[in-house]
């Protein structure tokens, strides 16, 4: 009798640690639909399983909705805005940014070569906490820009976001009132 109860204590050691694993690897490997369908046979661990799938839901959720959030709020933000990895692939393309440079969506800083050869090399080298200003025609337009960057890393990848600003009118006022003030004059 006892050895049968070392053996089947033996056994449920085993189990017990083999599904503890799958349920750990499960986790590493982000498989939640498999996680959900662990071993009915260890009911006392079946509570946790349960309860920490219910966290991982919950964050997964929380996680996109802070995603959505976020990415309303810079497609509602007038100003042009690129974000860029550090391979060049654009990560971000807001509608401020279609609009102004009248294209429908980058990929990468290539295709921005097509739009204007001289803004995506401003792009391309321009730093954090660094403002140039660049003058560009696009499409019979002349276009007055002002670029600013901020780099950042995030999880262990490399971006950059690029805001561009049509300064145009503003320099056009600021000219307006200077000729008022020469007149004065």
């Amino acid at each position: 009798l006892v050895v049968v109860l070392v053996v089947e204590l033996i056994r449920y050691h085993e189990r017990s640690t083999r599904a503890l694993k799958e349920f750990l690897n499960f986790i590493r490997e982000g498989d939640f639909l498999s996680l959900s369908k662990i071993d009915e046979t260890h009911q006392e661990f079946q509570e946790t399983y349960r309860f920490i799938l219910e966290k991982f839901r919950n964050l997964r959720i929380e996680k996109e909705a802070n995603y959505h959030y976020l990415k309303r709020v810079i497609e509602h933000v007038n100003t042009a805005m690129v974000c860029l990895k550090d391979d060049n692939r654009v990560q971000l393309f807001n509608h401020a940014a279609m609009d102004l440079l009248q294209v429908p969506e980058i990929r990468d800083l290539k295709a921005l070569e097509k739009v204007d050869r001289e803004l995506a090399s401003l792009i391309g080298r321009i730093r954090s906490g660094e403002k140039e200003m660049i003058r560009f025609i696009r499409h019979g337009r002349i276009m007055k820009l002002s670029v600013r960057a901020t780099e950042f890393t995030l999880d262990g990848q490399f971006y950059k976001i690029v805001s561009l600003q049509d300064i145009k009118s503003e320099l056009e006022e600021q000219e307006l009132e200077s000729w008022q003030k020469l007149v004065r004059v």
